[in-house]
């Protein structure tokens, strides 16, 4: 359309306003009149759906929404390592390697430093530590990882073999 200036991304400067205002709350309809477009609220729905279809927004607004989820994501997600810093943490307080803070919190002091041992907590802690780094794989799995290994060419194995994998040997 003549007169309209689009920028690199092939957008107008209108169709990059309604896209931000789009975002906030996914309604056309309201996004135009945040915006001050004037008409009646069928018109107003049929514009924002006209925009809508245009491929110069529909690009803009998934990058604008990956960047957005992106954003979220940075914000909320609690990585792995900050999990086994934690239970690390916890392992080191329940077996008391590690001092716990003892709080009066009617007067709001800090009473002592004490070194309990909790087996329960510690138990836990060291018990999704394993899990983590697979140390508690069944034998079960380990010994049908090495049938997998040491099938022969007809894909048995050996009276000698499975005598030997359940053994251990």
């Amino acid at each position: 359309m003549p007169g309209r200036v689009k920028d690199g991304e092939g957008v107008t400067s209108f169709e990059r306003l309604f896209v931000t205002e789009y975002l906030k709350d996914q309604n056309g309809l309201q996004s135009l009149k945040r915006l001050g477009r004037k008409g009646t609220n069928r018109a107003l729905t049929v514009t924002a759906s006209r925009l809508l279809t245009r491929a110069s927004v529909k690009s803009l607004l998934a990058r604008e929404l990956q960047k957005a989820m992106s954003k979220a994501e940075e914000e909320t997600t609690v990585n792995i390592k900050y999990v086994i810093d934690t239970l690390r943490d916890v392992a080191e307080k329940c077996t008391g390697k590690k001092p716990i803070m003892k709080y009066d919190f009617v007067r709001g002091v800090q009473l002592e430093e004490v070194h309990e041992f909790d087996s329960q907590g510690a138990n836990r802690a060291a018990e999704l530590l394993g899990k983590h780094l697979n140390a508690f794989t069944e034998k079960i799995e380990r010994i049908t990882e090495k049938v997998k290994d040491e099938e022969n060419d007809l894909g048995q194995v050996d009276e000698v073999t499975l005598k030997k994998l359940a053994e251990g040997r």
